[in-house]
């Protein structure tokens, strides 16, 4: 008996091209939720029901797409951004197919169920009606390249390094605390403070500090030598005014590169300095920056609201803009003002300004 064709093999003739020998060429879309060791794939065939997800390993996968992209077909692809980087989207698009990587985002606001082959199919969906229009549907993020990946990887580490300093730091604080009801200064593991506060601990507290005491002194020569490559990618660039070369290259690495934004506004909606905003009919009300942009560069660029403007200014806006903001911040200082307001202590950049970069 002759096997029934598959949902996903049906030929459907809806807006599809016929080759010269006959062929049909189809359009397969594909939401991918991606996991170690597998794949759940829900497939559409052109305009077709969405059939039931399937489990592929990666190889298995990568073997479907080159098979239909053999055939003439064309194949496009989505997933969501994950821990796993960028290496299933490049095999991806090597084996022929158009892939989209997508920000992680909640998929069914309704349902109160989530399971991989319910992710895979909402993926699915959303990419047929991206596909058809509907840019809103998804939001690809830029794909960086190799060398791209491992200087911002440089900036990441270093943060890594530099939160276990300070855990480590404040494990060996509340150690004294705990048994001797008194605290340990900034830079307690250093030669020098170490030689003074070592003797003065308990022969209990001390046991328990001379171990903890190399493993900073190791993590603080990571985070050294960490910190000088870093600012060696930018010693023979022109820094801009009120950043130094640290804040300027970790911004560098995460952006990758300035071209990508098409004008001034990108740049402040991408590191998360726009303001708040609770507008209606003719009124406009504009509050604290919403650090809705990308979370590894708020850190950086938002330290202090003049670094954001003169970020901003300096590296995305026209000439003339560049000279109206300049002429105002002077105009603010003059004044006595400041180029923002803090909240909590914060510096809320472009308060007073949206315009100028978000």
């Amino acid at each position: 008996m002759k096997n029934k064709p598959t949902l996903h093999d049906r030929k459907n003739a809806n807006n599809s091209v016929s080759a010269g020998n006959g062929a049909v060429r189809l359009h397969f879309r594909l939401g991918l939720d991606v996991d170690l060791r597998h794949i759940v794939a829900a497939i559409q065939s052109e305009r077709s029901l969405i059939g039931p997800a399937q489990k592929f390993s990666r190889a298995q996968l990568l073997a479907w797409v080159k098979k239909k992209i053999a055939q003439g077909h064309t194949v496009h692809a989505v997933y969501e951004c994950c821990g796993f980087g960028y290496t299933l989207h490049e095999e991806l698009v090597r084996a022929g197919a158009h892939c989209i990587v997508t920000t992680p985002m909640r998929l069914n606001l309704e349902r109160r169920r989530k399971n991989d082959r319910m992710d895979g199919r909402e993926l699915c969906v959303r990419l047929s009606r991206y596909l058809d229009g509907h840019r809103e549907e998804l939001k690809p993020v830029r794909i960086p390249s190799r060398t791209e990946q491992r200087r911002r990887e440089l900036g990441r580490q270093r943060e890594f390094w530099k939160k276990e300093l300070w855990r480590m730091e404040n494990h060996g604080r509340a150690l004294r605390i705990e048994h001797e009801h008194e605290t340990l200064s900034a830079g307690w593991a250093g030669p020098r403070k170490w030689k003074i506060i070592g003797p003065q601990c308990s022969e209990f507290v001390h046991k328990q500090l001379e171990p903890l005491v190399k493993q900073i002194r190791a993590t603080k020569a990571q985070l050294d030598r960490l910190t000088e490559e870093i600012e060696a990618l930018v010693a023979e660039e022109k820094i801009p005014v009120a950043l130094g070369a640290l804040t300027v290259s970790l911004i560098d690495g995460e952006v990758c590169n300035w071209t990508r934004f098409v004008h001034r506004k990108a740049v402040g909606s991408y590191t998360g300095c726009c303001p708040s905003e609770h507008s209606s009919s003719g009124v406009q009300r504009f509050g604290a920056i919403d650090r809705h942009g990308k979370q590894a560069c708020p850190g950086a660029a938002g330290r202090s609201s003049v670094a954001a403007v003169t970020l901003a200014a300096q590296l995305a806006c026209p000439p003339e803009i560049l000279r109206e903001t300049q002429s105002w911040r002077l105009t603010q200082k003059e004044n006595g003002g400041g180029t923002g307001s803090t909240v909590g202590h914060r510096p809320v950049a472009l308060e007073n300004r949206p315009g100028d970069c978000c």
